[in-house]
């Protein structure tokens, strides 16, 4: 079976690579032209290289593949340009899903962050099941990551 991963250059994306290919998958790694690819250095791994804002390159990367693992982000506390990164937390997310599903992939696995758990007023650990509140969130970050999932919450911070 053949995974795509998004990602993968990362520290938790590359060892989610890591596991797939030690449980006998054929893995596919999205990879930005020019990213830093060390920590997939050496592993048995294609890259196909592209952007989660460009949706021809994750049409590319997907083809033949059976599952997705989408663990990709823009991940900062500051950054210059919040449209830019809203593009590719929310719009990258979604174009990413709606490829896999397009391709035929049987599974995707979403990685995000605990800003899209929420809280629950009495101290126990939230659940996927809980929405979380924006008010509840620090930064454009976990903002963009709680509209990728739940698109109600808005249309970005612009």
């Amino acid at each position: 079976m053949k995974a795509l991963i998004t990602g993968a250059t990362g520290f938790i994306g590359s060892n989610v690579a890591r596991e797939l290919l030690h449980q006998g998958f054929e893995v596919r790694a999205l990879v930005r032209p020019g990213c830093d690819t060390r920590n997939i250095k050496g592993l048995d791994i294609e890259l196909s290289q592209g952007d989660l804002r460009d949706r021809p390159s994750l049409e590319r990367a997907a083809q033949g593949c059976q599952v997705l693992f989408h663990v990709a982000a823009d991940y900062s506390f500051w950054v210059p340009d919040v449209k830019a990164m809203y593009q590719t937390n929310v719009d990258g997310t979604r174009s990413i899903l709606e490829v896999a599903l397009r391709a035929g992939m049987s599974r995707a696995v979403y990685t995000s962050t605990v800003a899209t758990v929420g809280l629950l007023k009495d101290g126990r650990p939230g659940t996927e099941e809980l929405e979380p509140r924006p008010k509840d969130l620090v930064g454009y970050y976990a903002l963009s990551s709680l509209q990728a999932l739940f698109p109600a919450h808005g249309a970005g911070p612009l």
